[in-house]
């Protein structure tokens, strides 16, 4: 599993930052949209969309949001008005998190509720990264920079976990977790914002302001795992799929991203970084 984990690591990383880096912001947003489809197909499976009709409907009403969503690529009050309703599903998320399990039957139990939930998770994703990724000044290199502050904010919360973690911060929905490791790979995902931005140029500020908001985007980044954990939990699987060997599914590997993106994009837009 180490091995097949590793290699797979090998493989994507760098075509990940190719593509970030020297695609056209069209094909960015193609190859990402096929990356969606696939992760909407996974999400199925994760809220117990078991019947190939509504599953089809699914997937024809997701790649009609990301169509929507590229028709307004340049309407900054649409994308706005998006972000700002995206961070309000989030914050919906964390209550059920909190209330895990006796919130299952408002997010489980209603099919239309799993419709929207599907989408507000994987629509704002693409849209945030599209957007960025088009930006001339900066735009590939900061969606490097949020990539590289959730990497550190992960690998930050495994070692601090494991040698501090002793609170469980979730446990009825990934008992693995701890406070701990989460205020370990905050910290470690702050400073490394504060290195990135004091040496190189990308345009960003870093102040007590910027710093509060790389603390509440990688605390959204932790919601965005314990989301996926808990649809996981409830629908009795490990993974969202086997696409990638050794690391599970598309979702498995954007999870933090989903609930990130957005809201880096949207600090962005507001001056706060």
């Amino acid at each position: 599993m180490l091995r097949q984990r590793i290699i797979t690591a090998l493989i994507l990383l760098p075509l990940a930052i190719f593509g970030i880096l020297k695609l056209d912001s069209e094909i960015f947003a193609l190859v990402l949209a096929a990356i969606v489809l696939i992760g909407g197909t996974e999400w199925c499976r994760m809220a117990g969309i078991k019947e190939k009709l509504v599953q089809g409907l699914f997937l024809v009403i997701l790649l009609l949001s990301l169509w929507l969503a590229w028709l307004n690529i340049d309407n900054n009050q649409f994308i706005e008005s998006l972000l700002w309703a995206t961070l309000g599903w989030w914050f919906l998320a964390l209550f059920w998190v909190l209330s895990y399990p006796n919130s299952a039957n408002v997010w489980y139990g209603n099919l239309l509720v799993r419709f929207v939930a599907g989408l507000f998770i994987l629509v704002p994703t693409w849209l945030a990264l599209v957007k960025l990724q088009a930006e001339l000044l900066y735009g590939p290199e900061r969606v490097l920079f949020l990539m590289v502050l959730i990497w550190v904010a992960d690998s930050g919360a495994f070692f601090s976990g494991r040698k501090f973690g002793r609170n469980k911060l979730a446990p009825k929905v990934s008992p693995g977790k701890s406070w701990e490791g989460v205020i370990g790979g905050t910290i470690a995902s702050v400073a490394a914002a504060w290195l990135i931005s004091a040496n190189f140029n990308l345009g960003l500020s870093f102040s007590i302001t910027a710093a509060v908001t790389y603390v509440l985007i990688i605390l959204f980044s932790v919601l965005g795992d314990l989301t996926e954990s808990m649809y996981k939990r409830r629908a009795g699987i490990k993974d969202s799929g086997s696409i990638l060997p050794g690391h599970g599914g598309i979702l498995d590997r954007i999870d933090s991203l989903t609930s990130a993106a957005p809201i880096f994009l949207l600090a962005l837009t507001q001056g706060w970084i």
